[in-house]
């Protein structure tokens, strides 16, 4: 007797048995199953079926692992345009990484608290209390 097929998997379009299913080999999530070794996150292709996981915000019906949906739901740094993963600083309603956040006139970072002039333009307080 052939073994009957509940569905194919989502990644290779082999069929996915109920034996697959019993032997816990099937994964059904996303409104979807898969081989449970073809889980893959969409971008950068580790296996999630073992690991927490979330559906992609720019390609639904596919999986992402928890660093990549990150990478694709977080805001960017005005400053370095890289995904922001730790606190952020906002100025001027721009979000920016400490690191990133500089002195219009000095150009060191701002560690010790930030000012902004009517222009917008960001200084540290040294700077701001010398220019404005």
């Amino acid at each position: 007797n052939p073994i009957p097929s509940l569905r194919h998997c989502e990644s290779c379009k082999g069929k996915i048995t109920h034996v697959d299913a019993i032997r816990g080999n099937a994964i059904y999530t996303i409104g979807r199953v898969w081989h449970k070794t073809h889980l893959a996150c969409n971008r950068c292709n580790i296996n999630v079926s073992e690991i927490p996981f979330r559906e992609s915000k720019m390609n639904p019906g596919k999986a992402v692992c928890i660093d990549c949906f990150m990478m694709e739901t977080h805001p960017k740094c005005c400053a370095c345009n890289k995904t922001l993963l730790e606190t952020a600083l906002m100025a001027c309603g721009r979000y920016f990484h400490k690191e990133c956040l500089k002195c219009n006139s000095c150009s060191n970072t701002c560690r010790g608290g930030f000012m902004v002039d009517n222009l917008g333009r960001i200084y540290d307080p040294e700077c701001y209390h010398v220019r404005v």
